[in-house]
């Protein structure tokens, strides 16, 4: 037998408690207020994933992509090739609705960094996160532990060129890439 949730909500609108029953079957859908009409949530079922490599002999490259599987699946088979120098890390992943569209729209804005013909870019960490996540407008669903780490202290960003960077004892005061004043970023 499915599992089932009952989801009570109150409209934004008109201020009614309303209520409304999900269950594992549920792959799209919505739920309106019984009194005023207004949409209370939208479901639609997610694709796949868009996900964000490293690999320690690689430094400075990050390889991005999608699949429809599982992303450890995808590791795994990626790890498995003997070309690889060293394992895959999985620094962040994405739920998206639609992967393909996804990556070709992030690749799209990541052309100028890109490895010719791969699905590798020569970006920090960072800024590749951020590329991903402004692109299909929603946060990770998962993220490594360096990166939560590194996110709870904080990171320098500079506005003048987009520079990320995590190195807060060192810091002198200017973006180590173009000079600029850093903002420190929580």
């Amino acid at each position: 037998m499915p599992t089932a949730f009952e989801i009570l909500l109150s409209c934004p609108s008109c201020g009614k408690d309303c209520r409304a029953i999900l269950s594992e079957e549920t792959a799209s859908g919505e739920a309106a207020c019984q009194a005023c009409g207004r949409t209370l949530y939208r479901i639609q079922s997610l694709d796949g994933y868009i996900y964000v490599l490293s690999n320690p002999r690689m430094a400075g490259i990050v390889k991005i992509g999608c699949t429809r599987r599982s992303v450890q699946a995808r590791l795994e088979e990626l790890n498995s090739a003997t070309g690889v120098p060293a394992p895959f890390i999985v620094e962040a992943c994405f739920a998206v609705f639609n992967p393909e569209t996804a990556e070709a729209n992030i690749h799209k804005k990541l052309s100028h960094r890109r490895v010719q013909g791969r699905e590798f870019f020569e970006i920090e960490l960072g800024e590749a996160l951020r590329v991903v996540e402004t692109t299909i407008g929603m946060p990770p669903v998962y993220l490594s532990e360096s990166l939560r780490f590194r996110a709870q202290r904080g990171a320098w960003f500079c506005p003048k060129c987009a520079h990320v960077w995590d190195d807060l004892y060192s810091w002198n005061g200017k973006c180590p890439r173009c000079g600029g004043p850093p903002i420190l970023q929580q």
